[in-house]
């Protein structure tokens, strides 16, 4: 993961955590990534309905955390982090640590 934010800001939060995946060029989204979606932003202690967010209206911090969902999203076996939190405020950055 890198530490600087590397979202297309012209898409929507989900449409970020999807990207490089097949399901993203479906015409609607499957019930499988919007349950993943919603486990992960329960987890980062987002709104659901921020999934159609564009990523270019989000705060630096709120950016950071979708970052952190999107390495989460792919469900890799080891993440590299580097100050993956320092833009978020210390209660958001104890929701990400907690997983």
């Amino acid at each position: 993961m890198f530490q600087h934010v590397l979202l297309v800001p012209s898409l929507s939060v989900l449409e970020n955590l999807m990207l490089g995946s097949s399901a993203l060029a479906a015409s609607s989204i499957a019930p499988p990534a919007l349950a993943r979606f919603r486990e992960l932003s329960a987890h980062a202690g987002r709104d659901d309905r921020s999934r159609r967010a564009r990523s270019a209206s989000l705060s630096l911090g709120q950016q950071q955390q979708v970052e952190i969902m999107r390495a989460l999203w792919r469900d890799e076996g080891v993440l590299i982090l580097d100050e993956p939190t320092s833009m978020l405020t210390p209660g958001r950055a104890c929701r990400i640590w907690d997983r």
